[in-house]
C-alpha cells in the first residue's frame, strides 16, 4: 500500500470506527495494520509509528466488538510497542488508555486501573493531545476503580478529567479516537448515577440537561443518538463503551 494511501486511510479511521460498521472495518483494518507496520519498519520515523498506534487502537475496538479478547490484547500490545518507538507522551498515554480498555473484558480491573492511573500521572505536558490522552486515561481509571469500590478516588479522577475537558476541544488526534470531551465526562457521571456526581445532588437526567442547555442544538452534542438514549432510560449501564 503506498504511503499516501496509508496516511489517508489512517486519517479516516475515527470516522470509520464511529460508523460502527463492522463489515467496512473488517475490509480495511487488518490490511491497514499490516501496511502501517511494514511502513514503520521501512521508514523508522515517529510519524510512521504513530500511524501504527492509531491503527492498532482501531483494531483493539474492532476485535473487542467481535468478542475476540485474546486478539484485543495482542493488538494493544503491538500498539504499546509502536508507541514506545514513537516516543512522545501523548502517544504513550493513548497506548495505555487502549491497554486498560483491553484488560477490562477479561476482568483484570486492578491491572487496568494501574495502567491507566500510571499513564495519567506520567503525562504532565499541556499540549492538546497530551491533555486529551491524560483525560482519557483518567476516565478509564475512574471507571475501573469505581467498579472496584473506590468511590472517592473515582470522584477525584472524574473531577480532574472534567477540568481537562474544559480546556480542549475534541478535534485533537487523541480526542477523535478516544471521544474525550465534556460529553464523555458527563456520560461517566450519568453511568455512576448518584455515586460520582462531582458534588451535585441531582441525578443523571439533570446533568445531561445541563449539558444540553449549554449547547446550541442537538447536532453539537458528540454521539448525537446517545443523548436521546440517556434522556429516555436514565443512567447508562456500566457495560456501555465510551468509544
Amino acid at each position: 500500500m503506498p504511503e499516501e494511501q496509508i496516511i489517508a486511510a489512517v486519517d479516516g479511521l475515527d470516522v470509520l470506527m464511529n460508523s460502527c460498521d463492522l463489515v467496512d472495518q473488517a475490509r480495511l483494518i487488518p490490511d491497514l495494520l499490516r501496511a502501517t507496520q511494514q511502513n514503520a519498519a521501512e521508514m523508522g520515523s515517529p510519524e510512521a509509528y504513530r500511524r501504527v498506534v492509531v491503527t492498532a487502537h482501531a483494531a483493539t475496538f474492532f476485535m473487542r466488538n467481535l468478542g475476540e479478547v485474546d486478539l484485543v490484547w495482542m493488538a494493544a500490545d503491538r500498539m504499546r510497542q509502536a508507541a514506545e518507538a514513537a516516543g512522545d507522551p501523548a502517544t504513550l498515554a493513548l497506548a495505555a488508555y487502549t491497554q486498560a480498555h483491553s484488560l477490562t473484558p477479561s476482568g483484570a480491573l486492578q491491572r487496568a486501573a494501574t495502567v491507566s492511573t500510571s499513564a495519567a500521572d506520567a503525562t504532565v505536558g499541556t499540549g492538546p493531545d497530551e491533555l486529551a490522552a491524560k483525560g482519557s486515561c483518567l476516565l478509564v481509571s475512574e471507571s475501573t476503580i469505581a467498579t472496584l469500590g473506590d468511590v472517592e478516588g473515582a470522584r477525584d479522577r472524574l473531577t480532574e478529567a472534567a477540568a481537562i475537558a474544559e480546556r480542549i476541544d475534541n478535534s485533537t488526534l487523541v480526542a477523535r479516537h478516544t471521544s474525550f470531551s465534556d460529553w464523555n465526562v458527563i456520560m461517566h457521571r450519568v453511568r455512576r448515577g448518584g455515586g460520582v456526581q462531582l458534588g451535585r445532588s441531582g441525578g443523571g437526567r439533570a446533568t445531561v440537561d445541563e449539558y444540553a442547555d449549554r449547547s446550541s442544538g442537538a447536532d453539537v452534542v458528540p454521539g448525537g443518538g446517545r443523548r436521546a438514549g440517556v434522556l429516555a432510560v436514565g443512567p447508562v449501564p456500566g457495560a456501555l463503551r465510551d468509544h
